[in-house]
């Protein structure tokens, strides 16, 4: 299975980059394939509701920009991780701005290509944040199932880890519910 990874954080080696690089060897061992997109490394402009997307004769966002690419990557694998920190109850700029975009993926446009092209794909997300699980994973799980909802997609796993230290690095103790998750993520 090739599973697209997809790198939400603006810190390269922080919290979210170690937890999700656990989750990604365990699913190598796994034997799946891994691709890795860093949010960073791409130019994805906010959604500008332009409703390009929704003309028959489109097939997803008409920006300019890296979206394109990574719409593609997610559309080419079995299923796809998000890893994401939580920021303000939420997920940061860039990666929204990502979130936001797939909108054009969600088939409600009119004619003969207008199925939902994330239909049947199994979709996790991955979260970190500072406090405990309580306070962030309640609102972040309800916004994760309404999207997959929302995209027709299948929720293959969703985990927060807590108490993230703002220095960046992840408690090795996080390592087993990684593990974990990566099971639950590389078993259809």
């Amino acid at each position: 299975m090739t599973i697209m990874t997809i790198l939400g954080s603006p810190r390269r080696y922080g919290n979210t980059a170690q937890v999700l690089e656990w989750v990604e060897e365990h699913l190598k061992e796994m034997g799946h394939e891994v691709d890795r997109a860093n949010i960073w490394e791409y130019v994805i402009g906010h959604c500008r509701e332009s409703h390009q997307c929704r003309f028959p004769e489109s097939s997803a966002c008409g920006m300019p920009d890296d979206a394109a690419s990574l719409f593609e990557r997610m559309l080419n694998s079995d299923a796809v991780l998000f890893a994401s920190p939580v920021f303000c109850y939420g997920f940061p700029a860039p990666f929204k701005a990502l979130i936001d975009r797939l909108y054009c993926l969600s088939g409600y446009h009119e004619g003969p290509d207008a199925a939902i092209r994330l239909h049947g794909k199994r979709l996790a997300l991955l979260m970190t944040c500072g406090g405990d699980e309580e306070s962030s994973g309640e609102i972040m799980s309800r916004v994760f199932s309404n999207l997959v909802r929302f995209w027709g997609a299948k929720d293959a796993g969703f985990w927060l880890s807590p108490f993230s230290d703002p220095g960046g690095k992840a408690d090795p103790a996080l390592k087993p519910r990684a593990v974990g998750f990566a099971e639950t993520l590389g078993t259809p």
